[in-house]
């Protein structure tokens, strides 16, 4: 298909790799990133982290998970709060205020929490990470780097360069990559502690006070 061959163009991408923590066979159902219609937008949300006992934080009545991740639950949850609030884009920094709250909310009851959220136009990046996981020390928030020109992000893991790649192929063109490690040697800025970051069109629309 077209993504194995390196083909697949876009102006945003969510990649996830899941660790899976819940006993049950492994499923497409519960892998990230979930995507759901609402309103005429279609979402795409992806986390990192974990909840206990998310079916009893999180309601939900219009939107069903599909599979049995905590993650996708929160993202019904999400869309819930999304749909109570009538016909609306996150457009404007009102909207993207009240996205954080609804964030740091859900934060307040995760061991773990950091997730992206996209609407297709603009991509919602959140993080909350607690100082220790699992009992060692958490590295595990979310980091973000520019891109502009014609270059290429190689992923390095233990100073081997992996083959994939990911490029820009012209000299006008400028974006972020957001991931929650840092994959290569280089300068990457941590988005910040219960913080919301919000990307359009390669450029940085809002971001929560440091």
């Amino acid at each position: 298909d077209a993504s194995r061959k390196g083909h697949l163009r876009s102006r945003l991408f969510i990649a996830h790799v899941r660790r899976k923590t819940n006993p049950d066979p492994p499923s497409r159902r519960d892998a990230h990133p979930f995507t759901r219609e609402l309103d005429g937008v279609e979402y795409l949300f992806a986390h990192n982290g974990q909840i206990k006992n998310p079916e009893k934080k999180f309601p939900y009545r219009r939107h069903t998970p599909l599979g049995k991740t905590d993650s996708e639950r929160i993202f019904c949850h999400i869309l819930e709060r999304l749909h109570a609030q009538g016909p609306r884009r996150l457009k404007t920094p009102t909207d993207f205020r009240w996205l954080e709250g609804l964030f740091r909310s859900i934060g307040e009851q995760a061991l773990k929490f950091n997730c992206m959220l996209s609407d297709g136009e603009r991509l919602f990046c959140f993080q909350h990470r607690p100082a220790a996981w699992q009992g060692k020390l958490c590295n595990q928030g979310l980091y973000m780097i520019p891109r502009s020109g014609a270059c290429s992000l190689k992923r390095k893991i233990q100073q081997k360069v992996l083959p994939e790649e990911i490029k820009l192929t012209r000299s006008s063109e400028h974006g972020y990559v957001v991931a929650t490690e840092r994959f290569s040697t280089e300068n990457w800025q941590e988005v910040g502690e219960n913080s919301l970051l919000v990307l359009r069109a390669g450029s940085i629309e809002y971001r929560s006070p440091q």
